[in-house]
């Protein structure tokens, strides 16, 4: 689902990509790089990073989301080490989100109004509290009725309205809920047969995706519109899926596993009561992609998301609108990306302009935002043989967010 926050990555050193032998086709992967069709912008920091174990290099940030507008929102360091804080990028600029009397943690989503729901030191469950500042005023998220659910917003609509999951506090147990109107409703009561799941997306016209669980162990994405429940399949022999997010159009994407084992994933569009397997990039240079995973869909249809090699290692991707062949998104920058290999958590506005996380030649693992290039595009080819072929990476795991 399109559930993401600032958690902190728990990263270890992995594994190298043998130069030696990758250097006899550097010449040969520039030369068939794709046309560049974007422009990377490092989003820079708050000052600070988080340091990575031991070793040196760190990452500077999280990314959450971008509206329609343009501005970004997440999660930064004021300086190496410390607790994060919620930032907003506009107009080229990181600036930290600031409330009278609170510190705010993580800004987790901002609508195409500019209002920001986040995460605050706080009360709540967790030590944290959910805020929206709208208008330059913030007040805190409305808490769920009574003691047995505590309500973890996961995303924001124009309207201000916001959805996720309810945690029931004697087990764990997850309700899907949306409120509006000054009003919590239970979807999981209300429209899954109390069945556990949660809400990842609602569109303009008030469609939900999401996820719900069929029986004990298996999810499934479903997508409810007009006051219609549509449970969406899984792929080849796999028994689980999962709505990640919904465009203006109706069309979702998500996650389902390929095999019974549910050892492997594939990314899926579904549309017009169709669900396509978005399958898997080519190899680049020898490097095997055996999962793919969908995180964004815009209103033209691009979808973006990531894939991972045998290793566990994120590759960003993109499905041009219209197509169901992934394509490497480093593969795609201008000499702006250069050293840079672009790895996960992306989204995409309805203007195609993607941002996200990827690792610097430098070795810190940072915020980006590609901007589409005019057409036609530049000629040449992408650098990103510095990064994917000749460093040792760090790999990142991503703690759960609520």
């Amino acid at each position: 689902m399109v559930l993401h926050s600032a958690s902190t990555r728990l990263c270890s050193a992995k594994h190298a990509l043998i130069a030696a032998a990758l250097l006899m086709h550097v010449t040969s992967f520039r030369t068939a790089a794709a046309t560049p069709e974007y422009h990377l912008t490092d989003l820079g920091n708050l000052g600070g990073r988080l340091l990575l174990g031991a070793e040196t290099t760190g990452k500077t940030g999280d990314v959450s989301d971008i509206n329609n507008v343009g501005q970004v929102v997440g999660a930064g360091y004021l300086s190496d080490d410390t607790t994060s804080r919620a930032f907003l990028y506009q107009n080229g600029t990181m600036t930290r989100v600031l409330l009278t009397g609170k510190e705010a943690l993580v800004a987790n989503r901002i609508n195409d109004r500019g209002h920001i729901m986040g995460t605050y030191a706080g009360p709540q469950s967790g030590g944290s509290q959910y805020f929206l500042l709208a208008d330059g005023v913030a007040t805190p998220l409305p808490l769920y009725p009574g003691l047995t659910y505590v309500a973890f917003p996961l995303g924001l609509t124009n309207d201000d309205s916001f959805y996720g999951s309810l945690v029931k506090q004697s087990n764990g147990d997850t309700h899907a809920f949306v409120y509006a109107g000054g009003a919590y409703t239970d979807f999981s009561a209300a429209v899954l047969g109390n069945a556990l799941g949660g809400i990842s997306d609602i569109n303009a016209s008030g469609a939900i995706a999401g996820a719900y669980y069929v029986d004990a162990t298996h999810p499934r994405g479903f997508i409810y519109q007009n006051r219609v429940l549509t449970t969406l399949g899984t792929i080849g022999s796999g028994l689980s899926s999962s709505s990640e997010a919904l465009n203006n159009a109706g069309k979702v994407v998500g996650n389902a596993t390929i095999d019974a084992a549910g050892s492997h994933t594939h990314a899926f569009l579904y549309e017009n009561g169709q669900m396509f397997d978005l399958g898997l990039p080519p190899p680049v240079l020898g490097l095997t992609y055996t999962e793919s995973f969908a995180e964004d869909i815009n209103d033209t249809g691009t979808i973006v998301g990531h894939a991972r090699l045998g290793s566990g290692d994120p590759h960003a991707l993109i499905w041009h609108a219209g197509s169901t062949s992934a394509i490497d998104l480093t593969t795609l920058i201008d000499s702006s990306g250069a050293g840079w290999a672009l790895d996960d958590e992306v989204r995409i506005n309805n203007a195609g302009v993607i941002v996200g996380e990827g690792l610097r030649a430098d070795g810190n693992y940072a915020m980006f935002m590609l901007t589409p290039l005019p057409e036609p595009a530049a000629a040449g080819g992408t650098f990103i043989a510095t990064v994917l072929l000749l460093r040792r990476r760090a790999r990142c795991y991503h703690a759960s967010r609520p």
